[in-house]
């Protein structure tokens, strides 16, 4: 499979947390965090992957579902859609938390949901998912994550097979 192009687009109207853990290394020095009157070419930055592009959080506005519900966000979207990229991964904030995700998912082709394996209660989770399905995305996929397999490799055995039992635990 060959690489494609990628952009980020990390909680855009959030405190960016992503760019400022050292996940991404700029090869170009920082760039001007986002602002609404900003030209898009002025906020994408290169990162130190040739194939990853970003766009790092801005100041959080006084009205950020406003913004993201805009007919400027749905621009953006679409503008970023027919652009250079494979894919565009837009980073919101938990889903019961603000209404990033439930706002942006009618607009982007898919959502992925993304749960932490014994962080997230399963109540909390269906809530979510519910919320997320209620937006009407064209597709969800998800996502569990965090998974100790080696202390849950004979739970997984059960769905996988005797044959797999073991296998996830050594790949720990």
């Amino acid at each position: 499979m060959k690489a494609g192009s990628a952009l980020t687009v990390e909680r855009m109207v959030k405190l960016g947390r992503v760019s400022r853990s050292g996940f991404y290394r700029f090869d170009d020095g920082a760039k001007p965090r986002p602002d609404p009157d900003m030209d898009l070419r002025d906020v994408i930055q290169r990162t130190v992957d040739p194939n990853l592009l970003a766009i790092t959080a801005g100041r959080t506005p006084a009205n950020p579902s406003e913004l993201l519900s805009s007919e400027r966000m749905k621009t953006l979207i679409t503008n970023l859609r027919h652009g250079p990229f494979d894919w565009i991964v837009i980073d919101t904030p938990p889903v019961l938390a603000v209404t990033d995700a439930v706002i942006l998912a009618p607009m982007v082709a898919g959502v992925t949901f993304v749960i932490g394996a014994e962080m997230t209660r399963r109540r909390l989770a269906e809530r979510a998912l519910e919320t997320i399905l209620a937006s009407h995305p064209k597709m969800v996929g998800v996502v569990l994550n965090k998974v100790d397999f080696a202390r849950n490799k004979y739970y997984y055995s059960r769905y996988y097979g005797h044959q797999y039992k073991n296998y996830y635990a050594e790949a720990v």
